[in-house]
């Protein structure tokens, strides 16, 4: 009798535990990690290439950025790693430059995302901003800034679909600590 009600109790337990964790996979409940592995996933495949033609004596030049991300999902700590490439022909030479920005801050100092203008025409870009234009995110370990653009002409794999990063990043936000603005 005792092993028949013993079984009974796990049965019922069991049941309960495969039903909350449906519930929970219906309703959407998504962890800090599983946020931050999805943005880290994606922004690999953003990427911002631009050829601007020139005259006679410009033959024209290339911009590239390219982008990736690393975490802590423990202190919501993001770090993003922008490496820019500048090819610019004149006549017959060439001049190549690569620069490496790193800009580190914590979810919970950001008050808002948002889709905006890029570096220049045809490009947009994913506006990072901190609360009451407080300088809260690292650039290079050295200065400290307000703001910072993710530039893109091409997004990857979300091709087309901006708000499913900015989706992912504000749920990270919210998740994170992140203060909402009443007004």
């Amino acid at each position: 009798m005792k092993t028949t009600l013993t079984f009974i109790l796990v049965f019922l337990m069991s049941i309960g535990s495969i039903n909350a964790q449906k519930a929970a996979e219906s309703s959407g409940d998504i962890t800090k990690e599983e946020a931050f592995e999805w943005m880290q996933g994606k922004i690999k495949s953003f990427t911002y290439s631009k050829f601007i033609s020139g005259g006679l004596t410009y033959k024209g030049y290339t911009r590239k950025y390219v982008y990736t991300m690393e975490y802590e999902a423990g202190d919501c700590s993001i770090k993003i790693i922008e490496v820019y490439n500048y090819v610019k022909n004149n006549n017959n030479t060439r001049s190549d430059y690569k620069t490496t920005t790193t800009y580190e801050f914590k979810l919970s100092d950001i008050k808002s995302i948002e889709v905006g203008t890029g570096y220049s025409y045809g490009t947009s870009s994913f506006e990072i901003k901190t609360y009451n234009d407080k300088n809260l995110i690292v650039k290079d370990e050295k200065t400290i800034i307000n703001s910072m653009k993710i530039n893109y002409t091409d997004l990857g794999d979300i091709k087309g679909e901006p708000e499913r990063f900015l989706k992912a990043f504000r749920t990270a936000m919210g998740l994170c600590g992140a203060k909402k603005e009443k007004f």
